[in-house]
């Protein structure tokens, strides 16, 4: 086994992080570390472009995939949903206070 750590933020005032590569992941885990609480969505895409990228569908199909996440550390394992998408964005549903750094640990 084989693990990727890839990193990237959501810039103060924003609410959308930079896009994460996980071609080929077996298994994604996201680290959050966010100061503002929030609700959290994962956004897939097939390619890099954010016109393309969409909410992922929680596995009951019935409405959004998301994530209560309060400030501070959380870590969550997004298998299997995340492990059939090329790349990936977290979105917050407030804007964040501060910076918000997000490692996304990928098993290859």
């Amino acid at each position: 086994m084989r693990y990727q750590t890839l990193y990237t933020t959501i810039a103060s005032g924003d609410v959308l992080s930079g896009v994460v590569a996980v071609q080929g992941a077996k298994t994604v885990g996201v680290f959050a570390s966010i100061p503002t609480s929030c609700v959290a969505y994962i956004k897939v895409s097939y390619d890099v472009t954010s016109v393309n990228a969409r909410r992922m569908t929680n596995s009951a199909g019935s409405g959004d995939w998301t994530w209560s996440v309060g400030s501070g550390m959380k870590a969550i394992d997004l298998l299997p949903a995340g492990n059939f998408v090329p790349y990936l964005r977290l979105e917050t549903s407030v804007a964040q206070a501060d910076t918000a750094s997000l490692a996304v640990v990928v098993k290859l």
